[in-house]
C-alpha cells in the first residue's frame, strides 16, 4: 500500500485516503501538501498571473537552488506528472535542479492534479536550472476565502501559529473579521506544519529562559499558543534548549530585581506555580549563581521598613520566616543592624 503523511497530524495513512483516520480531517490537495511539506522552503506568496479556466492566481513556493552546480552539464527533464513527492525529490536532488511548485486555482483540474511543468519532459536544462511545477488548488474560490488563506499563510510562515490560534485571529473581532467559513476553507487548504511551527515558538520561550514544561504548558494552553499536545510534545522532544542555563538566569533575574534569598529562589525554580525547573537544574542554579544574600536581605529589609512601616522585630521574624523570606538568621541579623544605613 502506498502511503503519505497527514498534512494535519503527520501520520502515516493510505495515499488515497481523502480523511486522516487518526485525527479525522480532510487531506485538501493530497500530494500538493506533502510535495511542499517535504522539501520545500517556503519563500512567499506570489500572485501568478495567467488567463483561461486555469492559472488564476494561488500560492508559490520555492526550493533553494542546489549548490555546486555545473552549468555545463546537461540534464534531461523527466515527466513530472505521475511522480510521487519522493521520487521528485530524489529526481531534483540527484540532478542539481531547483523546482518551484505553484499552486494554481483550475476550472479543469481537480483539486491536487497536475497542470503542467514548466520545462518539456525529454528537453535540455543546465544543472542549477529551476523547473516550476504547477498543480490545482481546484476551482477559484470567492475572494474573501483567498484573502483568509492569505493572511493564513502569513500567520503560519511569519509567526509561527498554531492552527487554533490562526483560526481565532481569522475570525476575531479583534483580529482579521473573516466569516466562519472564509476562514475555516482557508485553514483546510492552507499548507502548514504545525509541528515546525510548535517547536520555532519553543525555540522563543527558550530565549526567554523558561523550563521545559514551563514551555509545553504554555504551547498547549488555551490562553498561549494552543498547540495539540502532540505538536507540543514533539517541540519539546526536539528543542534543542540548556534548561540547566535558563535556570541559572532565572536565578539571577530573582537575585537581582527581587533580592531573594537561596531558599526562595531554589523554591521558586522548581515550584509548579513558579518555573516549574527539575530539581537538578534548579540546584544547578542555586551553585552556580553569584548572589549577596546578605545585599538581598538588606534590600528586602528596606522594603518592608519604608513600604509597610514594621518594626525591626517583625522583619527579623519575617526575613526568617520559612513562610516569609527564609533568609538565615546571620543575613538577618546583617539587614536589621543595618537597616538605618544610607544607601
Amino acid at each position: 500500500m502506498k502511503t503519505k503523511l497527514c498534512k494535519h497530524c503527520r501520520s502515516e495513512i493510505d495515499k488515497k485516503a481523502k480523511v486522516c483516520p487518526y485525527c479525522g480531517k480532510k487531506q485538501g490537495s493530497g500530494i500538493l501538501a506533502k510535495i511542499v511539506g517535504f522539501f520545500l522552503i517556503f519563500v512567499g506568496l506570489t500572485a501568478i498571473l495567467g488567463g483561461g479556466n486555469s492559472g488564476s492566481s494561488g500560492t508559490t513556493k520555492t526550493v533553494t537552488v542546489p549548490k555546486d552546480t555545473d552549468s555545463s552539464v546537461k540534464v534531461t527533464v523527466t515527466d513530472f506528472s505521475e511522480m510521487t513527492y519522493e521520487e521528485i525529490q530524489k529526481w531534483s536532488e540527484e540532478n542539481k535542479i531547483a523546482v518551484e511548485i505553484s499552486n494554481v486555482y483550475s476550472n479543469d483540474v481537480p483539486d491536487g492534479g497536475f497542470i503542467s511543468q514548466s520545462k518539456e519532459a525529454g528537453s535540455q536544462v543546465s544543472e542549477g536550472s529551476r523547473i516550476t511545477i504547477s498543480y490545482s488548488l481546484g476551482e477559484e474560490p470567492p475572494q474573501e476565502y483567498q484573502n483568509a488563506l492569505k493572511r493564513a499563510q502569513r500567520y503560519s510562515d511569519n509567526m509561527h501559529m498554531s492552527r487554533e490560534r490562526i483560526y481565532r485571529q481569522l475570525t476575531s473581532d479583534y483580529g482579521e473579521k473573516f466569516e466562519k467559513d472564509a476562514a475555516e476553507w482557508a485553514l483546510e487548504h492552507l499548507n502548514a506544519d504545525y509541528k515546525y511551527n510548535a517547536l520555532k515558538k519553543a525555540e522563543d520561550y527558550s530565549s526567554m529562559y523558561m523550563s521545559k514544561n514551563r514551555i509545553y504548558s504554555q504551547l498547549v494552553s488555551t490562553y498561549g499558543e494552543n498547540f495539540t499536545p502532540e505538536e507540543a510534545q514533539y517541540a519539546v522532544d526536539n528543542l534543542e534548549a540548556d534548561y540547566f542555563k535558563n535556570a541559572l538566569e532565572k536565578a539571577e533575574d530573582y537575585s537581582n530585581s527581587m533580592y531573594m534569598s537561596k531558599k526562595r529562589i531554589y523554591d521558586q525554580l522548581v515550584s509548579t506555580y513558579g518555573e516549574d525547573f527539575t530539581p537538578e537544574e534548579a540546584q544547578y542554579a542555586i551553585d552556580n549563581l553569584e548572589a549577596d544574600y546578605f545585599k538581598n536581605a538588606l534590600m528586602t529589609a528596606k522594603n518592608y521598613h519604608s513600604a509597610m512601616g514594621m518594626s525591626a522585630n517583625e522583619i527579623y521574624n519575617q526575613l526568617v520566616s520559612s513562610y516569609g523570606e527564609g533568609f538565615t538568621a546571620e543575613e538577618a541579623q546583617y539587614a536589621i543592624d543595618h537597616l538605618n544605613d544610607s544607601q
